[in-house]
C-alpha cells in the first residue's frame, strides 16, 4: 500500500497508509498527517491526492511556507510523486512510498481500530460526511465525499461509485 513516512517531534519512526483520495498534511490535528515543525506551518500545508492511476502533491499553503519534492518547489502546481521521493514541509520530511510500510509502523483506520472502535470509525466517517454534504456547492463534492466516507468506514482500499442518467449506469 502506498504510504508517507516521517519521524515524530521525539525522534520515532511514523507511517500513514494513503486510503483516502486526499490526504492533509501540515499542524492542524485535523490533518491526515500532522507534522511539527520548528518554523509554523500552516493548518494545512499540502495535499497528497489520488487520480484513480497516481499521487500527486500539491502546496496549499502561502508562499512564506514553501513544500517541496525531492528539493524542487511544488509552487501553485501539483506535481506526480514517484516512490522515494522526499516531501519537505518546513524543517519536516516525509517520504512517499509505494510499497508497504513496515506493518508496526502503518497507522491507518483500517488497521489501528479494534472490533469495539469500528463504530468510532464509522460514526466519525458519516458526521464528517453530513458536514460536508451540507455546505457541498455541487453534486460532484457530494459523489467525493460520499465515497471517501464510505472508503473510510469500511476500511476498504479503494471504491467506486455507480449512478443512473436515463437508465445508463455511469462509473
Amino acid at each position: 500500500m502506498p504510504h508517507i513516512a516521517w519521524k515524530t517531534a521525539r525522534g520515532g519512526d511514523q507511517a500513514l497508509t494513503l486510503v483516502k483520495r486526499i490526504t492533509t498534511i501540515g499542524s492542524d490535528d485535523g490533518c491526515d498527517v500532522v507534522v511539527l515543525a520548528a518554523t509554523k506551518i500552516p493548518d494545512v500545508a499540502a495535499e497528497v491526492i489520488f487520480d484513480g492511476h497516481g499521487y500527486s502533491l500539491k502546496s496549499v499553503s502561502r508562499r512564506e511556507f514553501p513544500v517541496l519534492v525531492s528539493g524542487k518547489s511544488v509552487g501553485d502546481r501539483s506535481v506526480p510523486l514517484s516512490d522515494g521521493d522526499l516531501i519537505s514541509v518546513a524543517d519536516v520530511q516525509l517520504v512517499f512510498r509505494i510499497h508497504d510500510a513496515d506493518p508496526a509502523l502503518t497507522a491507518t483506520a483500517a488497521n489501528v481500530a479494534q472490533p469495539e472502535d469500528r463504530a468510532d470509525v464509522v460514526v466519525s466517517a458519516l458526521m464528517r460526511l453530513s458536514g460536508e454534504v451540507m455546505f457541498a456547492a455541487k453534486l460532484s463534492d457530494v459523489f467525493s465525499a460520499l465515497l471517501d466516507a464510505t472508503i473510510e468506514a469500511t476500511g476498504a482500499e479503494r471504491g467506486f461509485l455507480v449512478t443512473l442518467s436515463n437508465g445508463v449506469p455511469t462509473v
